[in-house]
């Protein structure tokens, strides 16, 4: 049976979600409201989507 180690959790101040901190790293918004929590992640994803950055890359 796999177990699922305890995670960091960062709460989000405007709805006080609980986080996972892997998300917030990935995407910077907060999952419920979707408010940006990371400026950096944010934009990193959004030019990741919007550029297509990952298609010339071999898996």
């Amino acid at each position: 049976m796999k177990t699922k180690k305890w995670e960091e959790n960062i709460t989000c101040p405007y709805c006080e979600y609980n986080n996972k901190k892997y998300n917030v790293e990935k995407y910077g918004t907060c999952t419920r409201c979707r408010k940006i929590l990371d400026e950096k992640a944010k934009f990193k994803y959004e030019m990741n989507v919007k550029l297509k950055l990952w298609r010339g890359k071999l898996k």
